[in-house]
């Protein structure tokens, strides 16, 4: 009988069990979710690895043969930011679960940075093939979003990762010209793995019902946000727009914590452009409860100035509604402009009212619109962006793996 392939999955700065919206976690965390959870079905032996966050942290079974373990690794309030130090007593936490829970991994699959300079200790200690997803890059997040440099140790980890990995995951085409214009990556190991739509759980529903289930009342018009509620998603461009449009327009913000710093920073703006009335601040639900959301919306608004793919533009076109969102990133390979949605320049609030004026002012064109997203992202599954890892996984198996001087030695300032 053949043995079973195992495989370690490292999300060490987020636990994948963590709800979207709130601190660190977001679309990455449903990626890693979605994706362990087919390579399990498909028979695949999942390990995912994740730091512990406090005393009640437990190892659980996510499916059959798909588990989550946490890793003792430095104090449990520590950021993201802080973790250097601690990435050593990281891999070593892995090494000995692997010790005592049936030996070497045949592959170890990264999410961010931190988890890949952790991957290629790994990678040497087991001799096996190391997959790096980045997500985000810094070099493009900085060039997007000058307000927010890019940290010269992430930077240099980054390189790191992209120099060792045996395979990097680029969510589209311009994620993988990214890494090879900025981080000089090898083209011929990049393996574009979009993050993919679970369509039986994000479709359309009826309007009305949604906004009856969520208490919102039923008339009206209604944008969304949904994701975390921090500068770079571009939250203060939304209610500038709101603020040159038709005062009866409100918006709901899914996401970030209630009554935290980034909620009450929106508050001040909202009220300093004269639009707070307008704005209902929900904070982060359940990843379930979702579809309820965009449902009662009419036009999910993504206006972010930068995003490495945008997974909610694609559950909202699921669900059935338009999207107006930036022209940066990932978003311009899952928006169709005038197709499925409209796309605008980043940061500007003009644009993006004019484009949410004509949306809310044309019924026929959100349906028709709507009617066309639902049809762009049928063919998105997670099965496929599964099945594409896990296939070139397989062929990078048998390779010669390339020794790792200290990969762990980043800067620490």
């Amino acid at each position: 009988m053949r043995t079973p392939l195992r495989i370690a999955v490292l999300s060490l700065h987020t636990c994948p069990l963590s709800r979207p919206g709130v601190g660190d976690a977001g679309g990455m965390n449903v990626y890693i979710r979605e994706t362990v959870r087919v390579m399990a079905s498909q028979g695949v032996l999942v390990d995912v690895f994740t730091r512990s966050h406090g005393d009640a942290d437990e190892d659980v079974w996510l499916g059959a043969g798909c588990r989550l373990v946490h890793v003792d690794a430095g104090p449990p309030d520590t950021a993201k930011d802080d973790l250097i130090p601690w990435l050593e007593t990281l891999a070593q936490g892995v090494r000995e679960f692997a010790q005592s829970h049936g030996g070497a991994y045949d592959g170890v699959l990264s999410h961010y940075w931190l988890s890949g300079l952790v991957g290629a200790r790994l990678r040497e200690t087991w001799r096996c093939p190391h997959v790096a997803g980045l997500h985000t890059l810094a070099l493009a997040k900085a060039r997007a979003f000058p307000l927010e440099a890019a940290p010269p140790r992430r930077v240099e980890g980054e390189r790191l990762v992209v120099r060792e990995a045996d395979l990097l995951l680029a969510a589209t085409e311009h994620d993988r010209d990214v890494l090879i214009a900025d981080y000089q990556a090898d083209a011929s190991r990049i393996v574009i793995a979009p993050p993919a739509v679970d369509t039986g759980r994000f479709a359309p529903r009826d309007r009305a019902d949604c906004r009856r289930r969520l208490g919102l009342p039923v008339s009206g018009q209604h944008l969304l946000f949904v994701g975390r509620t921090i500068p770079l998603k571009g939250i203060d461009v939304l209610l500038e727009a709101l603020s040159l449009m038709d005062p009866a327009v409100s918006a709901l913000i899914v996401g970030g914590e209630l009554g935290g710093r980034e909620h009450e920073s929106l508050r001040t703006v909202a009220r300093r452009l004269g639009v707070a009335e307008q704005v209902t601040l929900v904070g982060s639900v359940p990843h379930e409860y979702l579809p309820l959301y965009y449902g009662a919306s009419d036009v999910c608004v993504v206006p972010s100035y930068y995003e490495s793919y945008g997974m909610v533009a694609l559950e909202a076109l699921a669900c059935g509604r338009p999207v107006v969102a930036s022209k940066v990133g990932g978003l311009v390979a899952v928006v169709d402009d005038g197709v499925n949605g409209f796309l605008v320049t980043a940061g500007s609030a003009e644009e993006l009212a004019k484009a949410l004026t004509t949306l809310l002012g044309d019924r026929d064109l959100r349906d028709s619109l709507g009617s066309a997203g639902v049809e762009s992202v049928r063919h998105r599954r997670w099965e496929q962006t599964a099945e594409t890892i896990l296939s070139r996984l397989a062929d990078t198996s048998g390779a010669a793996h390339r020794p790792i001087e200290e990969p762990l030695a980043v800067p620490r300032s």
